[in-house]
């Protein structure tokens, strides 16, 4: 029969494999401020108030940030000088996810306009878009050779859409009927998506073949992401844990206990670093060995996307409270 441990103080009952990796985090060792924070104009349609954000990525080399949300638009920011540069109109619908291609020359976006677009970098001119998807889109990721856009839903299929004219070329099933977060390993390995019931499912990037169902210990996962050298991938979402997988066994590494009540983004900040932004309108830095390592405070709404840029070492952060805002990490 299998050994449990439990832990009475905070009332959970872990098998006794997982016990020894568990780390609890101690007092928070410090807050940081953020050092710019930037706030979208008014949006006249389809809402009359600053956009809710929901996604945002970095270009390569950390000069500008662009960013979607409820006002159906793209905004693209300058983060040394904090200026809106340019906004434009780009779905019918929320737009719920942002990815940049590797060379910063494209972007794909999806929403509840049930489509991907593609969208060139700088000028935001229309390049492409998909067919009308059964299921509103939720997420999307680049493959790191840039050829493929990955994209899940409010359905149970991973989508895999060519980045030459956004047809869809592949389909795959993924673990819940009602999927939010997609992530490829930067080696281009492993493609990993989670949802409702709390599954993350990892597939071969080539094949789709499936090479593990990963138990993430929340509700639904809607948040994943790899450690910048391949070796890690976390997950969390509606639920009071983060874990983290070693990618060559995918055996859990450590678990993280969190304070609020789910976590929305997660975003690696270098290999031993993980940002988490949850829902006390905080960012936690935890370190990749469970302990906490400070934390982002300032925003008043959940922190919805997070990027981190490794050239400027600058983590950037939006959400429900239609700001922007710049932190830095090193």
């Amino acid at each position: 029969m299998k050994a449990f441990l439990r832990l009475a103080w905070v009332g959970m009952v872990l098998p006794a494999a997982w016990a020894a990796l568990v780390t609890f985090a101690g007092p928070q060792s410090e807050d940081r401020q953020a050092i710019k924070v930037l706030r979208p104009p008014l949006a006249n349609e389809p809402v009359d108030r600053s956009p809710v954000i929901t996604g945002l990525a970095i270009q390569p080399g950390g000069q500008a940030a662009l960013c979607v949300g409820d006002d159906h638009a793209m905004g693209l920011w300058d983060l040394s000088t904090g200026k809106l540069v340019r906004s434009k109109a780009i779905h019918a619908d929320w737009i719920r996810a942002i990815a940049i291609r590797g060379d910063g020359r494209m972007a794909a976006t999806v929403g509840h306009d049930r489509r991907l677009r593609l969208i060139s970098l700088p000028e935001m001119q229309p390049l492409a878009e998909s067919p009308v998807c059964p299921a509103a889109l939720f997420a999307a990721a680049f493959s790191p050779d840039g050829t493929t856009v990955a994209a899940v839903g409010f359905d149970r299929h991973v989508r895999l859409f060519d980045v030459r004219d956004a047809a869809q070329r592949a389909q795959w099933e993924g673990p819940a009927d009602d999927l939010r977060t997609i992530a490829y390993s930067p080696d281009g390995r492993f493609l990993a998506a989670g949802g409702q019931g709390g599954v993350l499912r990892v597939f071969d990037a080539a094949s789709g073949e499936k090479r593990a169902d990963l138990a993430s210990g929340v509700r639904a996962v809607l948040c994943a992401a790899f450690s910048p050298d391949a070796t890690l991938l976390a997950a969390a979402g509606q639920g009071r844990v983060i874990r983290l997988w070693d990618t060559a066994t995918w055996q859990p590494r450590v678990e993280m206990n969190v304070a609020a009540g789910g976590v929305r983004s997660l975003s690696f900040c270098g290999d031993s670093v993980l940002a988490a932004g949850d829902t006390t309108n905080a960012i936690t830095l935890w370190r990749v060995d469970g302990q906490s390592a400070g934390r982002c405070v300032g925003h008043t709404g959940t922190p919805a996307a997070l990027a981190f840029d490794a050239a400027t070492g600058v983590l950037v952060s939006a959400g429900f409270d239609a700001s922007v805002r710049i932190w830095s990490i090193r």
